[in-house]
C-alpha cells in the first residue's frame, strides 16, 4: 500500500495526469485515492493545479517598448574610457610569450659565432675533404 508522502512526491513528480505514472504505480495510487480522503483532497487539488498550468497564458509583450527600454538603461551606464595597457596583464601573457619566442629564434639564427658551438656534437658534423687515395681498398670497391 501506498504512503501518502510517496504518493505526494509522485504528484509532484508525474502529475495528477494518472496515464503519465509507471504502470505499476497506478493501481496502488488509485486504492489509495479511493480509500483516503486526505488523499482524495490531494489529488484533487493537484488536479486543479495541472488545469491551470495548461491553460495559462502568458501576457503578450510589447518588443517596441522592451526595447525602448533597454536602450535607455544602456545609455544611462557611464562609460568609462579604458587605457590600452589598463587591461590585466593576462590577456597579454600568450602573445608576450610567443613574440619573445620569436625574437629568440631570430638572435639565433641570425648570430654571426659559428653554428659548430651550437651543436650538440661538432665532431660529427665536421667537414673535411677526404682525398680516396687514403681510403683503404675496401672503400674503393677494391678487395684488400
Amino acid at each position: 500500500m501506498m504512503k501518502i508522502t510517496e504518493f505526494k512526491a509522485r504528484l509532484a513528480l508525474y502529475g495528477a495526469d494518472l496515464s503519465r505514472w509507471p504502470g505499476q504505480e497506478i493501481r496502488p495510487a488509485v486504492d489509495l485515492i479511493q480509500n483516503s480522503p486526505e488523499a482524495e483532497k490531494i489529488f484533487l487539488a493537484a488536479e486543479t493545479l495541472d488545469q491551470l498550468l495548461r491553460q495559462y497564458q502568458p501576457a503578450k509583450t510589447n518588443m517596441n517598448r522592451l526595447a525602448e527600454i533597454i536602450l535607455k538603461r544602456s545609455q544611462a551606464v557611464p562609460a568609462v574610457p579604458e587605457a590600452p595597457f589598463a587591461r590585466p596583464a593576462y590577456f597579454y601573457i600568450p602573445g608576450g610569450g610567443l613574440l619573445m619566442a620569436a625574437v629568440l629564434g631570430f638572435m639565433i639564427g641570425f648570430h654571426p659565432a659559428a653554428k659548430e658551438d651550437l651543436l650538440i656534437d661538432p665532431a660529427s658534423y665536421a667537414q673535411e675533404q677526404v682525398d680516396n687515395d687514403t681510403l683503404p681498398d675496401f672503400y674503393n670497391g677494391g678487395a684488400s
